[in-house]
């Protein structure tokens, strides 16, 4: 799907009462870095199954942002749309130990996850 025919989608589903929500910047949430337009695109991919009730998972290729994405989603929903939870956020056993301080790559992102007490 080209972007002007997902724009049209989104415009026709806002018509039929249906939210359609399309950021085209990051959450004022996050801080200390800028968002990648792909990351952005992800962002809304998972805002717009939010706005279906439907739930999707993030997978690619190591080291492009799933993490943020997905911080971002639930800052987003908490910040700007006041839904605090309940979600449920699955991942590997490595990164529940970076958490506990265990360092490694993600382990910032983490515990900015654990800053929005889902």
């Amino acid at each position: 799907m080209t972007e002007e025919e997902e724009d049209q989608a989104l415009m026709e589903a806002g018509r039929k009462g249906v939210r359609a929500t399309r950021l085209t910047t990051q959450p004022g949430c996050i801080k200390h870095g800028q968002m990648r337009a792909y990351q952005i695109e992800g962002l809304n991919w998972m805002i717009q199954l939010y706005e279906q009730g439907i739930n999707g998972i993030l997978a690619d290729e190591m080291g492009l942002g799933k993490t943020l994405q997905s911080i971002s989603l639930l800052g987003y929903l908490k910040f700007e749309r006041g839904v605090s939870g309940p979600h449920i956020v699955v991942v590997p056993k490595v990164c529940s130990t970076e958490v506990d301080g265990g360092g490694g790559s993600n382990a910032t992102h983490h515990r900015a996850l654990h800053k929005i007490r889902i």
